[in-house]
């Protein structure tokens, strides 16, 4: 497996071109896959739209016909407390995309 944590992509939206970090970028088996962490609900921002994280996912959608095999959208409290299930739920996925 070889993954870049905080890999920065520079990627065309509707206002332009703009840069983005997915959280990783993750080659497993010969596939490419990103494991992007979403902002999350904390007790600061409750009820909150967070700015990004949709634009950043449908961005990231756009991608699969570059050769991005799986994009997966994960909450950064779920990764927190759960690192080791959501890596090996991810490389499942991705090993059968």
């Amino acid at each position: 497996m070889l993954f870049f944590p905080n890999a920065q992509g520079r990627l065309t939206s509707a206002t332009g071109r703009e840069n983005s970090v997915p959280g990783f970028l993750i080659c497993y088996q010969g596939k490419w896959g990103l494991l992007a962490v979403k902002k999350g609900i904390s007790p600061e921002n409750v009820g909150e739209i967070m700015p990004g994280d949709d634009e950043r996912s449908r961005l990231f959608q756009s991608l699969k016909s570059q050769g991005i095999h799986l994009i997966a959208d994960y909450d950064v409290a779920e990764c927190l407390k759960e690192s080791d299930r959501i890596v090996q739920d991810f490389l499942d996925h991705l090993s059968n995309a």
